[in-house]
């Protein structure tokens, strides 16, 4: 249960982020596309909203952003005079990553740091793509190449399991790929804090419910040579966090193989109590947003949707988000739930988080 204490989970070290002042994320790839329905305008611009206020003197759809089976987010955050611009995940292709990111307009000579949540394609095929982008601008302005910060853990192949055979997942970009891209590649496996404390990333979460038991069928191969192995855990994703001063947490989870309760719990021990000299901990900031894929679409995951709902709920978010593999009957669910504290995540939609 989410009201235990402890919630079963191994002692961390604590990290504190600094409070901003504002949060930006621009949806750059999710995988659907709405411009027209309501959302609350005290959080999300839509597409729609933004090309009118940009001046846009016709609707042209086909200048909108397309949607595509992914996720990447565009990540700004301000506090008093210092603002630092990063990204995180960059969707299935990279002339779609490219594409939407000119049509929301995104400084790429401003991102400092690229990371990526996980080893599939679905977030790392536009990675090369967005390295280059980056890498290219900020050489022109003679700034520093941007930081890409992955996990060391890197298969050398993934597959799924459809009927009896295992069908590979497209390749991930190659360390030497995102080198040779312009990238300064950094590797982490543990929780920590960049960009001046401004955001953090996971490291290996804990997995603490009984029924966020991973991806079955899911499978890799740590060497080309090797045979395939069951592989549900996904050990290496890692969720983004930041925090709000007077809100609270911002939790982004790509694709939640871990699960969303599991990265909301471990994003709350870790990144939202502060520990004094003397070891006492107490409560830093509430949760307050949880943003991006829950995966919770088809029969062998659609069994974990009533219990991550009633998890939740418990964990009582002001608002969330559930985008690219969080599959309808869930967002049917959560919409249910929270009613109007559920804001679905779209490509080319803006949350806009101040305090």
């Amino acid at each position: 249960s989410t009201q235990s204490i402890t919630w079963g989970m191994a002692k961390r070290k604590k990290m504190e982020l600094v409070a901003l002042d504002c949060l930006e994320i621009t949806v750059l790839v999710d995988n659907e596309s709405d411009t027209i329905s309501q959302y609350p305008v005290e959080l999300v611009t839509s597409e729609f909203t933004t090309h009118i206020k940009r001046g846009a003197s016709v609707v042209d759809c086909g200048s909108w952003c397309c949607a595509a089976h992914g996720f990447g987010v565009a990540i700004k955050g301000t506090k008093g005079g210092e603002e630092h611009s990063v990204i995180f995940d960059c969707g299935p292709h990279p002339d779609i990553f490219e594409d939407n990111a000119k049509k929301m307009g995104v400084d790429m000579s401003k991102v400092e740091h690229i990371s990526l949540s996980h080893y599939h394609s679905d977030h790392s095929g536009g990675l090369q793509r967005c390295v280059k982008m980056v890498s290219e601008v900020r050489r022109e302005h003679n700034m520093p190449p941007p930081v890409v910060d992955l996990h060391p853990s890197r298969p050398t192949a993934r597959g799924l399991k459809v009927s009896h055979d295992i069908t590979p997942l497209l390749d991930n970009p190659s360390f030497d790929d995102l080198r040779d891209a312009g990238g300064d590649l950094t590797f982490s496996d543990q929780p920590h804090t960049f960009c001046n404390g401004f955001f953090g990333l996971s490291g290996e979460i804990d997995r603490v419910t009984s029924y966020e038991t991973g991806l079955p069928h899911h499978y890799r191969k740590k060497t080309q040579d090797s045979e395939w192995e069951l592989d549900p855990l996904i050990t290496e994703e890692r969720f983004f966090i930041a925090r709000v001063r007077d809100k609270g947490l911002v939790v982004i989870s790509s694709c939640s193989h871990a699960g969303v309760v599991n990265a909301c719990r471990n994003a709350i021990q870790t990144f939202g109590y502060t520990t004094n000299k003397h070891g006492d901990t107490k409560p830093l900031a509430p949760l307050y947003m949880v943003l991006g894929g829950m995966h919770l679409g088809g029969r062998s995951m659609e069994v974990r949707i009533g219990p991550t709902v009633d998890d939740l709920v418990l964990l009582n978010p002001r608002y969330i988000c559930a985008g690219h593999c969080t599959g309808y009957k869930a967002k049917f669910a959560l919409q249910n739930a929270f009613g109007d504290k559920y804001v679905p995540s779209v490509v080319g939609s803006q949350f806009h988080i101040r305090s």
